[in-house]
């Protein structure tokens, strides 16, 4: 078989966005897993009852607590299984992304809107599915020391709440990538300069968009992560998401739905932010050698 020097430049070129879409997610963990320690703890505050039972005022208020409870350990806490998570998450969910809108576009021309989507929610699916047993251990690790938290209930329980960390990054994704790749041409047409300025403000405004989209399915996935089971392993308080939305709902109002949603904002603003830029600054790097 001859060597092709295209071929070697498209595996290169291939490996090069799977690195830094692994990398820049890892790296931006160390200035935003606080937040996300808030977000998940917020989604379980007072489950199924009144406001009065609330530990937490708001994402400030628990991550005050929990530094005053707990300490750096516990404001960091799951922080370097949240960087494995990441990496490894982000490596298909983001480094998925340009191939799959490659390939429905053939490079030359601009993909449409539906194809921008359908790119995400497929590099999101398949992240979501490969990555589940990872997304519910680092929940656990930020819940550590809770008492209504049984443990991951084996090996099946590692799979727990499948469904509904697919919704959420297959929504999420599709909405986060397609936006800020349309923002990014947008950006260029505007004649903006290119850089980690205009990268980053891109990413912030798709940011906005991707915290409405996520943050019931992540209370909804908080919550089933964590619920208690029954010596038989059965899930004690919902049979699934679309139940588990129904009683959050009934019990504590549609608001219920977006417990956290500040603390979720507050760690995937910047996140997404940090992430996408550190992102596209590695591939200008290796692009530039």
């Amino acid at each position: 078989m001859s060597f092709n020097p295209a071929d070697e430049g498209h595996r290169s070129s291939l490996f090069v966005s799977f690195f830094a879409s692994a990398a820049g997610p890892a790296v931006a963990c160390l200035a935003t897993n606080p937040a996300d320690v808030a977000r998940t703890r917020l989604s379980l505050d007072a489950a199924l009852q009144d406001a009065s039972q609330k530990q937490y005022r708001g994402a400030v208020d628990c991550i005050r607590k929990t530094w005053v409870e707990e300490g750096f350990t516990g404001v960091q806490r799951g922080l370097r299984f949240a960087m494995v998570r990441e990496a490894s998450k982000n490596s298909f969910r983001i480094g998925l992304f340009e191939p799959l809108l490659q390939a429905q576009t053939g490079g030359s021309r601009r993909a449409s809107w539906r194809e921008r989507l359908l790119a995400g929610g497929t590099s999101g699916g398949v992240a979501a599915v490969v990555c589940n047993p990872l997304d519910r251990l680092k929940i656990l690790l930020q819940l550590e020391g809770r008492s209504f938290v049984s443990g991951a209930g084996g090996v099946r329980g590692f799979w727990r709440g499948t469904s509904v960390n697919v919704a959420r990054s297959v929504a999420g994704t599709a909405v986060q990538l397609a936006a800020n790749s349309r923002l990014q041409e947008a950006a260029a047409a505007a004649r903006l300069p290119r850089g980690s300025r205009t990268d980053a403000g891109c990413a912030m405004l798709a940011s906005f968009l991707l915290v409405l989209v996520i943050s019931p399915t992540d209370v909804v996935r908080a919550r089933l992560y964590s619920q208690p089971t029954g010596v038989d392993g059965a899930p004690r308080l919902y049979r699934g998401p679309l139940h588990c939305a129904w009683r959050i709902v009934a019990a504590e109002g549609v608001q219920g739905l977006f417990k956290g949603v500040v603390a979720s904002w507050m760690r995937v603003g910047p996140h997404t932010t940090l992430s996408l830029t550190l992102v596209a600054a590695i591939k200008r790097a290796a692009a530039a050698r």
